[in-house]
C-alpha cells in the first residue's frame, strides 16, 4: 500500500490487487460475523456504512480483474458524499 495523499479527513491510497483483496475479505467478515448490537461499538461505524464500503472495495476489485487484460483501465469515480453530509 502507498499514500498517495492525506488531507484533512480523507486520504488516496493505491493498493495491490492482493491488498484490495485483503480489504474485501476483512471486511465482508466483519460485515457478516460480528452481532448488530455490538457492531458500532466494535467498528466505530453503523453496518449500512461498512456494507457500503465493502460493496466499493469489492467494486473495485471487480474492475482491477476485468481490466487485468487490458492496458485501457478506467479510473473508479469517487462516491458523492454530500448526501451523508446532510441531516
Amino acid at each position: 500500500m502507498r499514500i498517495e495523499s492525506a488531507i484533512a479527513d480523507e486520504a488516496v491510497l493505491r493498493l495491490t490487487r492482493r491488498e484490495l483483496t485483503i480489504l474485501c475479505n476483512a471486511l465482508d467478515f466483519v460485515c457478516n460475523a460480528i452481532d448488530l448490537p455490538e457492531f458500532q461499538t466494535l467498528i466505530g461505524a453503523e453496518p449500512e456504512s461498512a456494507d457500503v464500503l465493502l460493496g466499493e472495495v469489492a467494486l473495485a476489485l471487480d474492475r482491477l480483474r476485468d481490466n487485468s487484460a487490458s492496458e485501457d483501465s478506467q479510473p473508479i469515480p469517487p462516491r458523492d458524499d454530500s448526501a451523508e453530509d446532510e441531516p
